[in-house]
């Protein structure tokens, strides 16, 4: 046992430490009883002592607590433009992914994701919620946005804006996602728009040229949108050019598309095709020469066909790849064609079974559908005159390059199907080529060659 020897003329260093020197006699303590008889003599704070106490804890409550109310206000404003734009990603993406079939909404001043395009959302079960804090106020347009299906484009765009009980303020743009050739606008140049006279009505919209961005952003408020209307390419205002692409294949005799084959086949103004016999076709992909953007990535391009189609719902089934989904809407399943190599399938029709071509692109960018375009053959107003057929013995018009990328006539001289000395095309007498534009036919960019197919029947 340590014990201490302690002497009345000399305390010992703990009772110095805490101002005590009473110690009765010389003896031997333990180190317990040394502390506590140190403590039994300790003398009480004064009341002055008490009171600076507590007036030191009253003015650091003071100031704490308003900085620790700020800080909460702050982080309640990331918490909310966190929150928006989670919402706003997972709608797009709902919608893109075609769930439930159908659109995806959220309406930001609540919180909450639902499927449709009407707000209270009829299908409770189906709603999730970003809870927004009480200390957040939300303002701007739109409030309420609706993503289109499969597109995941936004029915209006504007900003939004998040301002805290405190002053502070955080900004959420709602623009289209992607643009199809990724287009970067210089602040003060012209900008294309799509113009809804009647918001939201496709049926009045037309495509206008605006002065600059700022005068663009002011009709993003009233709905327009970013770009040209869908479909222009099929407008009265489309180049000469382009409306003689629709009658370009005459035969090679000169008596009209349906001239050539009759044997086997006939095509009619429509692009419709009617097997004369029953008959196994031979379908070849030549090439899928398409990119998100010049020397992007390439595009997943997907042949369909529709047998005995009607002009108000063609059904569509894969071509390479016979379950995929040919649907205008919703993924693309099945087998994407190459985009330099040669897919060939063989099918067979049976006498007087109609047929019709579909072609479909799509490209997703970080896991969301950045691309998608679907053309047919038939009818006419699916075309837009974005798909071309040729027989042999045609003249093929003038297509531009895209990019460093060879011209059609390049590749068709290439793979053995044009002849430089008459310099038309050159196929069998009961072979179609088909070529397809899934951009702007009447662009400078519009090089045909994004699908072309060869079709040979005996």
């Amino acid at each position: 046992m340590v014990t201490w020897i302690v002497r009345e003329s000399k305390p010992p260093t703990a009772c110095l430490f805490l101002n005590l020197h009473r110690v009765e006699s010389f003896r031997t303590h333990s180190p317990v009883f040394l502390l506590l008889t140190c403590m039994k003599f300790r003398p009480a704070a004064s009341m002055i002592e008490m009171l600076i106490v507590v007036s030191i804890i009253v003015t650091i409550t003071s100031l704490s607590i308003p900085l620790y109310r700020k800080y909460q206000v702050r982080n309640d404003l990331a918490l909310s433009l966190n929150q928006v734009t989670q919402g706003l990603e997972r709608a797009r993406r709902n919608a893109q992914d075609n769930k439930n079939d159908t659109v995806w909404s959220f309406y930001i001043p609540r919180g909450e994701l639902g499927p449709g395009d009407v707000y209270p959302f009829p299908d409770p079960l189906r709603v999730e919620k970003y809870p927004m804090p009480s200390t957040i106020a939300v303002n701007g347009f739109p409030l309420f946005v609706t993503y289109s299906r499969i597109e995941g484009t936004p029915h209006a765009t504007g900003s939004i804006v998040l301002k805290s009980i405190e002053g502070d303020e955080g900004r959420i743009s709602i623009t289209v996602a992607v643009d199809k050739q990724i287009v970067a606008s210089n602040p003060s140049e012209p900008v294309t728009i799509c113009h809804y006279p009647t918001p939201y009505d496709p049926l009045t919209r037309y495509t206008l040229t605006v002065l600059s961005e700022a005068v663009a952003q002011t009709h993003y408020q009233h709905g327009d949108t970013f770009g040209p209307c869908p479909s222009q390419g099929s407008s009265s205002s489309s180049s000469s050019e382009a409306s003689s692409s629709s009658s370009a294949p005459s035969g090679g005799d000169g008596s009209g598309i349906s001239s050539l084959c009759m044997t086997s086949f006939i095509v009619d103004a429509d692009k419709l095709i009617t097997f004369q016999k029953s008959t196994a076709v031979t379908f070849r992909n030549l090439a899928a020469k398409i990119t998100f953007g010049p020397g992007g990535p390439p595009v997943s391009m997907y042949v369909c066909y529709s047998r005995n189609p009607t002009a108000s719902s063609p059904s569509f089934g894969g071509l390479y790849g016979a379950n995929g989904n040919c649907k205008r809407t919703g993924n693309a399943y099945g087998i994407a064609v190459e985009p330099d190599g040669t897919d060939t399938t063989v099918n067979d029709f049976e006498l007087n079974e109609k047929l019709a071509l579909r072609v479909r692109g799509m490209y997703k960018k970080n896991g969301s559908l950045a691309f998608h375009e679907v053309y047919d053959s038939y009818p006419p107003s699916a075309n837009d005159d974005h798909i071309d057929l040729y027989r042999n013995g045609d003249s093929l018009l003038s297509y531009p390059s895209f990019g460093q990328q060879e011209t059609l006539k390049e590749l068709l001289i290439r793979k053995g199907y044009f002849n430089e000395n008459t310099d038309k095309v050159s196929i069998g007498a009961c072979e179609i080529l088909m070529v397809t534009e899934m951009s702007d036919p009447t662009s400078q960019s519009a090089d045909f060659q994004d699908d072309v197919m060869l079709m040979t029947a005996p």
